[in-house]
């Protein structure tokens, strides 16, 4: 127990001042991504990216390190006893105790471990909901002028209010049925809504954003972050779609 918990002590101690920087830097560039995007007009396509940035500075090692203060031991003094006569000693030894950075990994694996449990949870109902889905062909929904990535696969479905995309190596989009009962042209501003989330690899995007809650979601300019993303990301597919299909 003792060697476990001066082990949770020791990386502890090389975590937290690697987290702290890591979480001033990031909170930093976020602020000022925050700042650029009030000042400067800019499309939505350039703020959009602009958000991006703050996503892949995520995941970048802090530019400035900073150690813990190593502890100093204590002088011991040296003396030579006059005589040596095997002792027993009736006190325990010295009781390792948590430290404050102990206390805070663990806290932070908490919230790290209980983020996954959410996602997976949710990632689960969602994939129930979607198990009943069945497959249809894609001229029977998207036009033949839409440009289409390989690999699509379209199911209609009962158990979704609006399109839905999933998946990386294997896309799929989800539609439900009462789309099918709407006039064409909105059906295909709809749907090319979805597409744009393809075309432009929005996917792997919302992968790497999972991934920052997960791990710097007690950062709550992160999650700041992570909202703009997303309005951004659907704003730009609404003028995408609506380029695309007037």
């Amino acid at each position: 127990m003792e060697n476990s918990m001066d082990t949770l002590n020791s990386l502890a101690h090389g975590w937290l001042p690697l987290f702290m920087t890591h979480m001033l830097e990031s909170s930093l560039f976020i602020m000022l991504i925050y700042a650029a995007d009030r000042i400067f007009v800019l499309d939505t396509r350039r703020r959009y990216t602009l958000w991006l940035l703050g996503l892949v500075k995520l995941f970048l090692p802090p530019v400035i390190t900073v150690g813990m203060p190593e502890a100093v031991p204590a002088p011991v003094q040296q003396f030579l006893p006059a005589v040596l006569l095997p002792a027993v000693s009736s006190q325990p030894g010295p009781v390792t105790n948590l430290t404050p950075a102990g206390l805070l990994f663990i806290l932070w694996s908490i919230i790290v471990l209980a983020t996954v449990a959410v996602i997976l949870y949710k990632n689960r109902q969602l994939n129930q909901r979607l198990a009943d889905s069945q497959p249809v062909d894609q001229k029977a929904i998207i036009s033949s002028t839409m440009r289409l990535p390989e690999k699509l696969q379209i199911f209609l479905t009962n158990a979704l209010p609006t399109p839905l995309v999933k998946g990386v190596l294997r896309p799929r989009l989800y539609v439900p049925r009462e789309h099918l009962r709407l006039p064409q042209q909105q059906r295909h501003s709809i749907l090319a809504h979805e597409l744009a989330h393809l075309n432009s690899f929005d996917i792997p995007a919302l992968y790497l954003q999972a991934l920052a809650i997960i791990l710097f979601g007690s950062n709550p300019l992160v999650w700041l972050l992570h909202r703009r993303l997303v309005y951004l990301r659907e704003l730009r597919c609404d003028e995408t779609a609506m380029a695309q299909t007037g």
